[in-house]
């Protein structure tokens, strides 16, 4: 008669297994601690490919960078290409690139440039698509005031003041002395005298800075007149 061999290695393994309290459970739960191997093992090749594409898309998004720096970037400051190029060019490397941390500074510098060129209206449309970028209170304070001269720049001293006070109520908590005297200068050129004494009070009785307490006491001296 013949017999099943095939089970009997299995059923040894088992025989040993049963020995111990661990083993027993082992032995009860075979298919059970194979799946948790096999999910520990699946993870940790996940992780090492998620680590893997992460890098490659970190060298792709820095080696777009380095093409718009020596592109349209490099063009702009050569006088090759006008401000409206420079802009699509940074718009398509925002589109490409999303909130990567690059994005940021060179799209100060790009700002700054456009700034420094007086052309204002672009760099606001450069510093509002850079929001996303912005992913720390020190960038969004900078963010901030950048996009706030540009406004002044621009003639837009609503929006420079607007800008101004998202920075107030939000509690960054950077350079307050020098936001608030600058609330009290855009509201004083506004004529929105109360907003603009208060703000400027601001500083003299709380922002413990010297160079703005003058400032604004010369400010002041302009309400008092």
């Amino acid at each position: 008669m013949a017999t099943d061999n095939t089970a009997a290695p299995n059923r040894g393994i088992d025989d040993i297994l049963e020995q111990t309290e661990m083993g027993s459970f082992i032995a009860k739960n075979k298919a059970s601690m194979i799946g948790v191997v096999a999910a520990l093992i699946i993870g940790v090749v996940g992780f090492g490919v998620w680590n893997w594409m992460q890098s490659k898309r970190n060298v792709q998004a820095e080696t777009t960078i380095y093409e718009y720096t020596q592109g349209s970037l490099a063009s702009f400051k050569d006088k090759k290409i006008d401000p409206q190029s420079l802009v699509n060019g940074f718009e398509n490397l925002s589109t490409k690139l999303g909130g990567f941390k690059g994005v940021f500074p060179i799209g100060l510098e790009t700002s700054s440039l456009l700034i420094d060129a007086g052309e204002n209206d672009q760099a606001i449309k450069v510093l509002t698509m850079m929001k996303p970028s912005a992913s720390n209170p020190y960038q969004q304070f900078v963010l901030a005031t950048t996009l706030s001269v540009a406004y002044e720049n621009s003639g837009k001293n609503d929006l420079a003041l607007e800008t101004l006070e998202s920075l107030i109520k939000s509690n960054a908590g950077f350079m307050e002395a020098k936001v608030y005297l600058d609330l009290g200068r855009l509201a004083l050129a506004n004529g929105q005298t109360d907003k603009a004494r208060s703000n400027l009070e601001w500083v003299i009785n709380q922002g413990n800075d010297a160079e703005m307490t003058l400032l604004a006491k010369l400010y002041l001296s302009q309400l008092d007149k």
